[in-house]
């Protein structure tokens, strides 16, 4: 049996202390390699021990001269109890030595924020800022003349309004108008007072034919003293009608002069003048609001009333349907 002879080799490290050095691939930034960076943080922490053992000598340092100070404080108090009168001075230099530390605190802190203010500044943002400027400047005067010309303008527009408000025209169409709401308020009232005959007129025709054959025929004699009867009736409902139309063209042409004086007041407000006090006219010649709130009610009602009826030709007649009465010629030519 054949044994094989190894030369013997000594070993550079001890049985256990050998350690293999770690694999990485190299980067192009020797920046980023473990070596470099943890070079950078060893020196790094050196440094920062370094800085905070000079930190707690410089706190135990100012810690001494505080507590010096201090002591020196209370002896200047001391001293300044025992010299009584003399001690004044002494205080209030040391309330200024207060004051003018806090001060260069404060300037400190004005130095510090200007600092920065001009680090920030650059020209291409100013130049920037400065074109807004004069464009908005330019926008302020814009806007400026504008509104003193529309203030002009409105000044104007209230003198012509005033003019139009105290001009003959502006009367006669509130006459005009008094007027229209006078013919329509009195026909609506007509138109009520003739839909109720229509309804009377339609009740009686129901009576019969024989009954109306029973009628006894008048003498000629009576027939001259019938016409003058529905003569006079038709005098007297034409008077009543006429009386009762100037009534309400009175109240409204009052309410509508009412109305433009208040307008003019109002004009007068708008230019700057003192108005004119038109209570006691509203007074005496104003309808009052509970007698004007009535007398819409009582119209509405009667408008709806009349959407609402809707007669029949077997139930009521239309008032077309009725024949026209005879004029007052037509009256006199018969009797003649």
């Amino acid at each position: 049996m054949s044994t094989i002879n190894r030369p013997v080799t000594a070993l550079i490290y001890p049985r256990g202390t050998c350690k293999a050095q770690t694999f990485y691939f190299r980067g192009d930034d020797i920046h980023k390699e473990p070596e470099f960076l943890d070079n950078k943080f060893r020196s790094a922490k050196i440094q920062y021990d370094r800085a905070k053992t000079e930190l707690d000598e410089e706190k135990q340092q100012y810690e001494k001269v505080q507590a010096e100070l201090a002591k020196r404080e209370g002896y200047t108090v001391t001293l300044a109890s025992a010299l009584g009168d003399e001690s004044n001075q002494t205080e209030e230099n040391a309330k200024l030595r207060t004051q003018i530390t806090k001060l260069q605190d404060e300037i400190e802190k004005f130095d510090n924020a200007i600092s920065e203010a001009k680090d920030q500044q650059h020209p291409g943002l100013l130049a920037q800022l400065q074109k807004e400027r004069t464009f908005y400047n330019a926008e302020i005067e814009d806007l400026r003349i504008s509104i003193f010309t529309g203030i002009d303008n409105i000044r104007n527009d209230k003198e012509q309004i005033a003019k139009i408000v105290t001009s003959k025209e502006y009367t006669d169409a509130s006459m005009v108008k008094s007027d229209r709401m006078a013919f329509q308020k009195f026909y609506s009232q007509l138109r009520t007072k003739m839909d109720k005959q229509f309804a009377e007129f339609s009740a009686k025709q129901a009576e019969s034919a024989k009954q109306r054959q029973i009628r006894v025929k008048l003498p000629p004699s009576i027939d001259p003293l019938c016409t003058q009867r529905n003569n006079a009736i038709l005098e007297k409902e034409e008077v009543i009608r006429n009386k009762e139309f100037a009534e309400l063209r009175k109240k409204l042409t009052a309410q509508v002069l009412l109305d433009q004086l208040e307008t003019m007041n109002q004009t007068i407000i708008a230019l700057g003048g003192e108005p004119v006090d038109i209570e006691e006219i509203r007074e005496k010649y104003g309808a009052q609001p509970q007698q004007q709130q009535e007398e819409e009610a009582k119209e509405q009602q009667s408008t709806k009333q009349r959407q609402i009826r809707s007669p029949t030709r077997t139930s009521a007649r239309n008032w077309k349907d009725i024949p026209k009465p005879r004029s007052r010629t037509a009256y006199s030519t018969t009797r003649k």
